[in-house]
């Protein structure tokens, strides 16, 4: 055919070879893989990234002054991002970003190394004779033109239009650079976004000092739970400290995205649309006087990160890591920025805390000391493990939430404080041969929740425990969340619905 130009393939060929050789292969590094099958399936990822790839580097070179212009400048943040990939597990998010744009110059040059230059100066180098064959060795015609451009926007177009393959490209090099830039500008614009405030008409109880803590669990199911009656006790230290388990919430959502805004506002089953158009009950408390934090433990989504910034302190930890890290990622990193939080001056504070808890890659979430039930998952292809494998993988994540829930309790003894711990949702571990969770069943729906009393609250407010004591067995929904914490810090409301309360 007229259009196959032999020397443009060849010099595509050896971009694309470039490309995923030096640049794409370090998003799969880190991979733990175990056999022949798993190493298959990662190499299909690797070529899935490298084809879409492919694609955008036909439209860049179609031209030969555009692709001059932009390939080295893509060469150039791609290899940046490949060298921290490979050398420290660290992936482009849009936490990165927006670090990346609101640092100082100092902060950003202490990142800057040697190898980081040279490795850096290799990969453009390379760019720069690509691009010298480009102008000197290819020549297309218009027609050729429009032909391998038509050929390159109906490829990009089906493979980021199927699901399946967009979700692993859309998290690595090069594509990450316009999936997370686009997040990134989504998320301002949805912070941005004015919402109608529910400080109106609050009746606040003179308190000296209250610590509130909310802790947003990630996939933790109840029935794992050993409060709860689980063969395993998973939970040795809250039932030391005097926790009280929910055992019976009812999440209508599977999957973080909706549940955490429903869990956040005065959403319920009736109005599920409150989620997105109201505050949370952060604006109430900040009515109130208190000053409230988001410490957060994994990125936020549009759907929710309207109620990060809704605090007066909003802080992330590990705004490297992604479900494409399989690294060490834990909850204990934010015991340093609540410890900050509790040393501020106010005396009243909200704290909201939001853990990765036990997502998958389970293994990622509890150190070695932790990994008490074995032996565990070896593959991040589920099928490749047993489900005894997963499964005690997923309960050391358990043990390890445990304990991590109760180094915060012994920051707050001395204290008067409430927490609050309320999973976003629960996990499938093969019931019906389903594993993890964005699919409804009564796991997966059935989320993990705790209260804890310091002993100076109860002096204050002795029917909060006896109530919950009472209810601690009840079939609730997680929309019981927002009425609780006010119940729980003694704010009114028109907002508050008592019958919610889980105080009452």
């Amino acid at each position: 055919m007229k259009f196959i130009n032999p020397v443009y393939l060849k010099f595509l060929v050896f971009v694309c070879l470039f490309f995923g050789l030096v640049l794409i292969s370090t998003e799969f590094i880190h991979s733990p893989v175990s056999g022949f099958k798993d190493g298959f399936v990662l190499v299909l990822q690797w070529f899935t990234v490298c084809t879409a790839s492919f694609f955008v580097l036909i439209i860049l070179s179609v031209n030969r002054y555009v692709f001059a212009v932009l390939f080295p400048l893509l060469v150039l943040v791609c290899a940046v991002l490949a060298y921290f990939r490979f050398t420290s597990n660290s992936v482009f998010t849009s936490l990165i970003l927006d670090a990346a744009l609101n640092n100082d110059a100092r902060t950003s040059l202490e990142l800057v190394s040697l190898p980081l230059l040279l490795f850096v100066f290799v990969c453009l180098l390379f760019s720069y004779y690509l691009c010298k064959y480009r102008f000197r060795k290819v020549q297309l015609n218009n027609r050729t033109r429009f032909v391998y451009l038509l050929i390159a926007c109906s490829g990009l177009f089906f493979v980021l239009g199927n699901y399946k393959l967009n979700r692993p490209i859309a998290s690595r090099i090069p594509l990450n650079l316009y999936y997370e830039t686009k997040k990134y500008i989504s998320e301002k614009t949805e912070v941005e976004t004015e919402r109608p405030s529910l400080s109106e008409r609050v009746i606040c109880q003179e308190e000296d000092s209250l610590i509130v803590v909310f802790v947003i669990g990630e996939s933790l199911r109840a029935e794992n739970i050993g409060l709860n009656g689980y063969h395993r006790n998973t939970t040795p230290k809250l039932n030391k400290q005097g926790a009280i388990s929910l055992k019976n919430v009812y999440s209508p959502y599977s999957y973080t995205y909706v549940s955490v805004p429903y869990i956040m506002t005065r959403a319920d089953s009736l109005n599920p649309e409150r989620a997105y158009s109201e505050r949370s009950f952060i604006d109430i408390f900040k009515a109130c006087n208190f000053e409230t934090f988001w410490l957060g433990n994994q990125d936020v989504a549009k759907s929710y990160v309207y109620f990060a910034y809704e605090a007066h302190h909003t802080v992330f930890v590990n705004r490297n890591k992604s479900p494409y890290t399989f690294d060490l990622w834990l909850d204990e990193d934010l015991l340093p920025e609540f410890t900050n939080a509790l040393q501020t001056k106010s005396d009243k504070k909200l704290i909201v805390l939001h853990t990765i808890g036990s997502h998958w890659w389970y293994n990622s979430h509890f150190p070695e000391e932790y990994t008490v039930f074995t032996p565990i998952a070896k593959s991040r292809v589920i099928s490749s493990n047993s489900p005894e494998q997963m499964i005690n993988s997923y309960d050391n994540t358990v043990l390890y939430t445990d304990n991590f829930l109760s180094s915060l309790i012994d920051k707050l003894k001395d204290k008067n404080a409430l927490l609050l711990y309320l999973s976003d949702h629960g996990e499938n571990l093969g019931e019906k041969d389903v594993w993890l969770h964005a699919s409804e069943s009564e796991q997966t729906q059935n989320p993990a929740s705790f209260i804890w009393f310091s002993e100076e609250y109860l002096r204050k407010n002795p029917d909060k425990k006896r109530n919950a004591l009472q209810n601690k067995d009840k079939k609730i929904n997680t929309s019981f969340l927002f009425h609780s914490i006010l119940d729980g810090a003694n704010i009114k409301s028109d907002y508050f619905v008592e019958e919610q309360s889980v105080f009452r």
